[in-house]
């Protein structure tokens, strides 16, 4: 199969991935807010918001590392038995730490079900190290339907146990359980299929994890601010407003969540092919690509954004029920940066792929102080609405700031020919959408027939160019 097949079929591969999970966090949502309430609800979103986090945060740029040096030079399974056995070794002090925190941040009575929860979650921690550092073989390779199809495995398991759960009418610490054993079966397939590609015995060599560990510093240091600042507001609403608070914000957080998962598979593809570019100095190939990315990406991102502000009310009520109303303001919010993520998340590969992930860290530095400092301020006379607020206002701040370093380090400046098309079909979808009833079905067709029907007017098709994002491929 050719490069350019390879990264199509990935991308498919990953979009089926992804469409399943989003269908089944809409379902474990649906389930959920009613079985368990708002507030609930709100100790279970922090749970399962602050474990993971340690895994993500404690990744130190090693994952990304490591994808990097396969993708330039494939022999390298050395670096990425060492990677795993780092990962491993790391998760259990990592784990403690997670345990230890969570009862300086919720030792109060009132949060014995969090800590409860938090204690349950902790292998979470050690499933998702291990799985990262096997997912980074298959990115490298783009096989990243291996990685796509064990997730989606794991997620049918964690959905299918909560279904039992909410059935039998069980407590909130089996939901988690069953989010547990979700993350174990992800590690465990990811593991039988890399074990047939390679050797996936752990290589203990503490020297070479501190090498490891100093070339990928500044890269981690910027995925570990990145970590806290996606989950800074949940974190800060959590402690200053409570369970409920969060329960409602909850809503808005996971669907968000859910949704710029989905440009995280392509930057997945994407990537070996902007490394491999800069390895061979081709920059041109490189902004090439960028643009390519770019506008596919603009092209998803403006229906979601535009269709979830119009249709938040009835989002809502499907995702959650009318206990949850007050969810539809921050929704409509934060859609408004899971839109602009869409594209910094890619000028962020781009700066990695050129090797300036020491801009990175200063970039998400001010991000995370601008974010942390509004949030404190804001929170407690406004709630989970100033979270949202915030959370969009740093989106923002990080684009112009990226944008400003890709132009800078790798010549890359946006056309928005493509994206001007797009802004004037998401403009048609308004009056369409105002118009048709109250039905979230009905809302969703119509929004995707008139999106559909003015970019095929606008003749948008023909200036993809997408044959030039496959080009490295030829």
């Amino acid at each position: 199969m050719t490069l350019a097949r390879r990264v199509a079929w990935n991308t498919i591969a990953q979009a089926a991935a992804r469409g399943g999970t989003l269908a089944l966090a809409v379902l474990v949502t649906v389930l959920l807010t009613r079985h368990l309430g708002v507030s609930g609800y709100g100790v279970y979103v922090t749970v399962t918001v602050y474990v993971p986090f340690f895994a993500l945060f404690f990744d130190s740029g090693v994952t990304t590392l490591v994808v990097r040096s396969l993708s330039t030079d494939p022999k390298r399974t050395d670096l990425f038995r060492e990677a795993l056995g780092l990962r491993l070794v790391l998760a259990f002090p990592v784990a403690a730490l997670a345990y230890g925190l969570a009862w300086a941040l919720y030792g109060g009575a009132g949060d014995a079900a969090i800590r409860q929860g938090i204690a349950i979650a902790l292998p979470i921690i050690l499933f998702s190290s291990v799985a990262s550092t096997l997912s980074a073989l298959f990115q490298a390779r783009l096989q990243m339907d291996r990685v796509a199809g064990a997730e989606i495995a794991g997620q049918i398991v964690g959905a299918g146990l909560i279904v039992a759960v909410v059935a039998g009418g069980g407590s909130l610490n089996e939901v988690i359980a069953a989010v547990v054993a979700g993350v174990f079966v992800y590690a465990l397939l990811l593991a039988v299929l890399a074990a047939r590609e390679t050797s996936i015995v752990p290589i203990v060599r503490p020297a070479a994890w501190a090498a490891l560990l100093r070339q990928a510093l500044p890269l981690g240091l910027a995925l570990m601010i990145s970590a806290i600042y996606f989950r800074a507001d949940a974190f800060l609403l959590s402690i200053l407003k409570g369970s409920h608070a969060v329960g409602i914000y909850g809503v808005a957080y996971r669907l968000l969540e859910a949704l710029i998962a989905f440009p995280g598979f392509f930057y997945i593809s994407v990537f070996p092919l902007l490394s491999q570019a800069y390895a061979r100095r081709d920059l041109d190939n490189l902004r090439e690509v960028t643009q390519r990315a770019f506008d596919l990406l603009v092209l998803a991102a403006v229906p979601v954004v535009v269709g979830t502000i119009v249709a938040a009310p009835e989002i809502v009520s499907a995702l959650a029920g009318p206990r949850f109303h007050a969810a539809v303001t921050p929704l409509r919010i934060v859609i408004v940066g899971g839109g602009l993520f869409f594209v910094s998340g890619l000028l962020t590969y781009v700066l990695i792929a050129i090797e300036r992930q020491v801009l990175l860290l200063w970039t998400g530095l001010a991000t995370l102080t601008f974010n942390v400092a509004l949030n404190l301020v804001l929170i407690p006379s406004y709630s989970y609405n100033a979270a949202a607020s915030v959370a969009t206002a740093s989106e923002l701040l990080g684009l112009v700031v990226l944008l400003f370093l890709a132009r800078r380090y790798a010549g890359y400046v946006p056309a928005l020919d493509v994206s001007l098309k797009a802004a004037l079909a998401g403009a048609a979808m308004v009056p369409a959408l105002l118009v048709t009833p109250s039905n979230l079905a009905a809302l969703v067709v119509v929004g995707a027939v008139v999106y559909g029907a003015v970019l095929m007017l606008l003749r948008t098709h023909r200036s993809l160019e997408l044959r030039e994002l496959l080009g490295a491929g030829r």
